[in-house]
């Protein structure tokens, strides 16, 4: 998913980004030990990539929620560009991310 937004020719260096994941929760096996190495090995890189950005990312359910808390502990020593948070509401998550109320995001495919 990061590869397609860094290869986007919308984006722009310190873009913000909103993820919807409501309807994909994520898998009941993720471990906190899976979610540290995957940081390590993937992530950092990317977030240089991305440069200093908000990454909002909006879950659908309670255990979801706590995964994404989990993976930005992992992050918080590091020296990361982005600062990422989950959201059940999207209006505050578009709210913390500077989005104006009456702005329409465009979502690919029709989203």
């Amino acid at each position: 998913m990061v590869k397609e937004l860094l290869d986007h020719p919308d984006r722009r260096p310190g873009m913000n980004i909103l993820i919807d994941s409501q309807e994909t929760p994520l898998p009941k096996d993720m471990t906190f030990k899976y979610i540290s190495k995957l940081r390590k090995t993937e992530i950092e890189g990317e977030d240089k990539e991305l440069g200093p950005c908000r990454w909002a990312t909006l879950v659908g359910d309670v255990f979801s929620y706590s995964k994404i808390h989990q993976f930005i502990i992992t992050g918080r020593l590091s020296t990361t560009p982005v600062e990422r948070k989950p959201f059940r509401d999207m209006q505050e998550a578009k709210k913390w991310l500077g989005v104006p109320d009456d702005y329409e995001i465009k979502w690919p495919d029709g989203g």
